[in-house]
This record gives structure tokens, sequence and C-alpha cells, in this order.
């Protein structure tokens, strides 16, 4: 049985679905894929925001990064992060 630890992907002539699990940078540098946009499950606070970008996977208007965090207490704290980001 195939343990996978650092990534797991699927991928289907042009389009490619990537389940990305921690660090970016081993995904990155053993399949060779960059991500033209990203939803992040579990977003928390968007502590990885400054990974996706010094990996160039979000910051143009054609790479994006969508954050879903269901714990209701840090949604409004993660929409004022991400503003404050995206703000510089």
């Amino acid at each position: 049985m195939k343990s996978v630890t650092a990534v797991d992907l699927v991928d289907s002539s042009a389009n490619r679905i990537c389940v990305i699990a921690y660090p970016q940078l081993l995904f990155w540098k053993y399949s060779g894929i960059c991500p033209h946009s990203i939803i992040h499950i579990g977003a928390h606070l968007a502590e990885e925001h400054y990974e996706y970008k010094k990996f160039n996977w979000i910051g143009t208007e054609s790479r994006i990064a969508i954050w879903v965090e269901a714990q209701t207490e840090l949604v409004e704290i993660l929409k004022k992060t991400l503003e404050a980001l995206l703000s510089v």
C-alpha cells in the first residue's frame, strides 16, 4: 500500500488536480508542478500566504488563492489578515 505524505496528485491530460499537504516546497521540488490557483481548505489565518507568494503560486490576476475556514471565530480575523496582505 502506497503511503502519501507530501503529495497526492491526479493528472488528467491538460487539467491537473493537486492535493497538497505541507510542506509546499516538497510538492514543488519533486513534482515540478506550479499551480495556477490554490484552494486552501483550513486556512486558519493564511499563514501560508508568504510561501505561496514566494513560489509564485499566487499574486497575479490569473494566480489566485481561495481561502476556506470553518471556524467562525477565525473568519473575520482571516478577512482582515488577507486585506492587509493584499494591500501591500
